[in-house]
């Protein structure tokens, strides 16, 4: 099981809707 492809797809979502916010 890989762990960091989730979290990094999770992270990068994150940050995208942090963009979207500004």
């Amino acid at each position: 099981i890989r762990m960091v492809r989730i979290t990094e797809r999770i992270v990068n979502t994150y940050h995208a809707h942090i963009d979207i916010g500004k």
